[in-house]
């Protein structure tokens, strides 16, 4: 649904110019069809991305600890009891937040790349 817009955007004039010019089938999808779209397929899998790592409540609320997830697993760790492992928490906490950072760095080149090739 995120990508309809991109989609929906795409000339159909295009494909038509790169026939009469010899273009083939996957010379099309790879040199047109792929630099418009990939931008915002990064954007969409990353808005997924930290829409699934950020449902802790609701992984945990279904399936409890049957499934292993990094937000599972941290809430595990802090239980709240004396053996509880702060250190190993932390370590997934800040594995998950450069993990984070990363894709969202990644998302934002992407973008930033994509809105300065269509000036």
């Amino acid at each position: 649904m995120f990508l309809f817009p991109v989609l929906e955007d795409l000339n159909p004039d295009w494909k038509e110019a790169s026939q009469v010019l010899g273009a083939n089938q996957a010379f099309f999808l790879r040199k047109v069809i792929i630099p418009i779209i990939l931008p915002n397929l990064v954007e969409v899998f990353i808005l997924l991305f930290a829409n699934a790592m950020g449902t802790y409540e609701t992984a945990y609320a279904l399936t409890g600890n049957n499934i292993v997830s990094i937000p599972i697993l941290i809430g595990s760790l802090i239980n709240g009891e004396l053996t509880a492992n702060l250190p190993l928490a932390c370590a997934f906490a800040s594995l998950f937040a450069i993990l984070m950072t990363l894709m969202v760095m990644l998302g934002n080149r992407l973008t930033k790349s994509k809105s300065e090739g269509a000036k």
